[in-house]
């Protein structure tokens, strides 16, 4: 599952980072070129806030995460990057 998400704040990073330890998947989010474990605030910092981010989903989970993690932002749907 892959799905495009913009962390405009630290708060979106860290609640991506709380809903994806909800659940026993291996989540890489990628920016250009550069991957890292999206379980990882300092990796998502590192990528960069306020840029389009690709979550990927290794593993077969639940088909409500995507639902559960665009909760994360203000309007439940995914953000356009600032």
């Amino acid at each position: 599952m892959e799905f495009l998400v913009c962390l405009n704040s630290i708060e979106d990073a860290l609640c991506l980072v709380q809903k994806l330890e909800q659940y026993e998947c291996n989540a890489d989010a990628r920016v250009e070129d550069n991957v890292i474990d999206a379980k990882s605030l300092m990796g998502l910092v590192a990528l960069g806030i306020g840029k389009p981010l690709q979550v990927m989903i290794h593993n077969k989970v639940d088909e409500n995460i995507r639902m559960e993690i665009m909760q994360c932002f203000v309007d439940g749907r995914e953000q356009l990057c600032l």
